[in-house]
């Protein structure tokens, strides 16, 4: 009876595991804790990524195009405790004889509860936003319309030009490989040197296309 309750737990938590969402792979550039170190891939919400580690370019987004920026940091996240503050001692638990899952039982077990998750969420359809965490950031984040004056920036403007100002207005970094420059035509351009409407356009790589005003005054 021991042996099938661990079981259980262990199914539950896996399968509480599986289930989790809404959370997005990225990757430290600086030291942040007590959530990890340089170069370390963690997972946070997309809220945290825009309002906390977007922040003084703390972290990047880890994309299917879009890989680790600097070498990966492999580590176990770190806990501050404070010095002046004693822990309290916890009490010693008893010892348990439940005697060990032998390496095959370990891999049925865990083959079943991987098929039970992949019952429960097979109907389940990720959209576009889901698969793709830049689109949502772009959505939530950026406005529809930006104006800049051509003056203070240098002449000609180019896409990574763009993506910078999307940035600094926005705090959302799109890679300028990932912006396309229309007219007021809609003839694709190389980079901007004349005033007027211009538009940038980002297509996910699930296919979707977003499009939004920029103009230079």
């Amino acid at each position: 009876m021991t042996i099938l309750r661990s079981q259980l737990s262990l199914a539950k938590n896996f399968t509480r595991h599986l289930t989790k969402s809404k959370k997005v792979p990225v990757q430290l550039l600086q030291d942040f804790l007590p959530h990890g170190v340089k170069g370390q891939i963690i997972d946070v919400s997309p809220a945290f990524m825009r309002n906390v580690l977007h922040v003084g370019n703390k972290a990047c987004y880890i994309t299917k195009e879009h890989g680790p920026r600097i070498p990966v940091v492999k580590g176990q996240k770190i806990i501050q405790q404070s010095s002046s503050k004693k822990e309290p001692k916890i009490p010693e638990k008893p010892k348990d004889d439940t005697p060990a899952l032998s390496l095959d039982e370990l891999s049925s077990l865990f083959s079943n509860m991987k098929s039970s998750a992949k019952s429960k969420v097979q109907s389940f359809k990720a959209t576009p936003d889901q698969m793709e965490p830049l689109v949502v950031e772009i959505k939530e984040s950026v406005p529809q319309a930006l104006t800049f004056s051509l003056k203070s920036s240098k002449a000609p403007i180019t896409k990574a030009t763009v993506a910078d100002l999307i940035y600094k207005t926005s705090g959302v970094e799109i890679p300028k490989e990932n912006i396309m420059l229309e007219d007021s035509n809609g003839k694709v351009v190389g980079d901007v040197s004349e005033v007027g409407e211009y538009k940038w356009i980002y297509t996910s790589s699930g296919g979707e296309s977003i499009r939004r005003q920029i103009t230079f005054y």
